[in-house]
């Protein structure tokens, strides 16, 4: 080990007050250095980016406060762990922006989420992009766009910026991505409908979970992407064993994602977990049919957008599927009775659309509360009250009520005396006029006779 690493590390020791852990301590020389899930605050110490023989850096889960180092005049930046390959500064409450010159770094992680930073995304990808697998910007209060250079980035497999202040249109150029699994903007005000671009053949050929809920999204579903999500379609799940995570030991994948209405905090994603979340949008349109081909699939959710037309039977085949939502649209038509055979469906949600007929019944179906079907006039059966009783109801109110055959009879004689009223004012008009100009006396005597008998009538 060098002078000015014994120096770096006597340094940073001295100012966290903290055990480093030591790889290849044998050979004397510090990679990594972890001090995660402690109590540590204050800022970052500057003397930090003097640890040139520095890999890994996991201070994530902390209460580190300030802006990270970015002193480049100074030769005090973070940018200067020049063999840094995994940074992660998460769960802090870090603030300012995220300094631009780590687009030069090749990191393989960087972690950055839950924490308080603002300005742009670094545009400059360059080198950053020959190594990058995650990404995780999430829970910050970035604004701006999604920089294009992340395109170059082939062995992306993580990009989570969900929960921002981006406003941007959906990234088509991300499609060729070929080791894109996990992708996010949620909570963001992303815009405009979601168009594939014609050069890929098979976009998102890896994705796995997209979450795009929470935004501006508009227009029909993504057909074409929904037809060509390889993975979600056909996951190989052969060999699968022990719980197996996506990620790797040193950099699990981490992520909320919402579920039966609930937002739920994951620490690790099993390898198995397939989720397509586009709720909270204005898609309108109607489902796509061909969206039953997506086997592997888990968790659907297409609530709270204006959605049309049926539910397409061909959702039951998606048999591995665990969670439904597809509430609060304008969907029409039945429950289809396919969907009885999806055994694994523990969450079940169409409710605020406008469906009717009767609910299948069945397996899951039998365990369903009426939350499930709330606001829904015209769908009956259990848990909802039983189609025969409902319309005997509705019968009984309209057409055997007394009372409402009375409101009809005078309804009709206020219409006839109407009518009469109306000839009354018509022949004393044209009398008055008949006498004004003259006219012979045995007609205005008809006309007063008439008179007469009308005022005596009522």
């Amino acid at each position: 080990m060098s002078l000015g690493d014994r120096f770096c590390i006597t340094n940073v020791v001295l100012v966290f007050f903290v055990q480093l852990k030591i790889s290849d301590f044998g050979n004397g020389l510090y990679h990594h250095w972890e001090c995660s899930k402690n109590s540590f605050t204050g800022s970052i110490p500057q003397e930090i980016s003097k640890c040139k023989q520095l890999q890994t850096l996991d201070l994530s889960q902390n209460k580190f406060s300030g802006v990270i180092p970015n002193d480049i005049t100074g030769n005090k930046s973070i940018c200067n762990l020049e063999k840094i390959l995994t940074l992660k500064l998460s769960n802090n409450a870090l603030t300012g922006e995220i300094p631009h010159c780590v687009g030069n770094i090749e990191l393989i992680t960087l972690f950055l989420q839950s924490n308080k930073l603002n300005g742009t995304i670094p545009a400059n990808f360059s080198k950053l992009c020959d190594s990058l697998m995650y990404l995780d910007l999430s829970d910050n209060q970035l604004e701006g766009v999604l920089p294009k250079s992340l395109s170059k980035c082939q062995s992306l497999e993580l990009l989570n910026v969900g929960n921002n202040r981006l406003r941007d249109k959906f990234p088509s150029w991300l499609d060729n991505l070929p080791r894109l699994q996990v992708f996010s903007v949620r909570f963001n005000a992303f815009y405009g409908p979601i168009t594939s671009s014609p050069k890929v053949n098979h976009p998102f050929p890896m994705l796995q979970i997209i979450d795009l809920s929470n935004n501006k999204f508009c227009g029909k579903l993504p057909r074409r992407y929904i037809k060509n999500f390889a993975t979600m379609r056909n996951m190989n799940e052969s060999g699968v064993g022990n719980p197996q995570y996506l990620g790797d030991s040193v950099s699990p994948y981490s992520m909320v994602l919402t579920f039966n209405g609930l937002q739920q905090k994951y620490e690790k994603l099993i390898v198995t977990m397939s989720t397509f979340d586009i709720s909270n949008n204005n898609f309108t349109g109607q489902i796509p049919y061909v969206i039953g081909g997506l086997h592997s699939l888990r968790n659907l959710n297409l609530s709270h957008n204006v959605l049309t037309g049926n539910i397409p039977p061909s959702i039951a085949k998606l048999s591995l599927l665990q969670d439904l939502d597809l509430s609060s649209n304008r969907l029409t038509g039945r429950i289809p009775q396919e969907l009885v055979s999806l055994t694994f469906l523990g969450s079940f949600n169409v409710s605020n659309n406008l469906l009717e007929g009767s609910i299948p019944h069945g397996f899951n179906f039998d365990t369903y509360t009426a939350n499930s079907y709330q606001g829904n006039l015209e769908l009956c059966g259990k848990p909802l009250p039983e189609c025969g009783e409902r319309r005997a109801k509705g019968t009984t109110n309209n057409q055997d009520d007394p009372k409402n055959d009375n409101e009809r009879m005078l309804s009709m004689s206020e219409i006839v005396v109407m009518g009469f009223g109306s000839g009354v004012l018509v022949g004393l008009a044209w009398g008055y006029y008949m006498f004004s100009v003259g006219k012979p006396f045995w007609f205005i005597k008809l006309a007063s006779k008439m008179e007469s008998i009308l005022i005596g009538f009522f």
